[in-house]
């Protein structure tokens, strides 16, 4: 499971980062303002730590 889950991790990681610039480039030509394509990426990760915090948090206690 734990090898599962890192493979997906890295695959999202490295999507992320083909996709990234393309996505910042095209914001920024559409709105004509480089910083634009970067506000956009701020605005992506203020989401993303918004999910984490809103993620339930449990603990396991080990069974040995």
């Amino acid at each position: 499971t734990a090898a599962v889950s890192i493979a997906a991790i890295n695959s999202i990681g490295n999507l992320g980062g083909f996709v990234g610039p393309y996505v910042v480039g095209v914001v920024a030509k559409a709105s004509g303002k480089p910083a634009t394509g970067l506000v956009f990426l701020a605005g992506l990760t203020l989401v993303a730590f918004v999910m984490v915090l809103a993620a339930p948090l449990t603990s396991r206690k080990d069974s040995a």
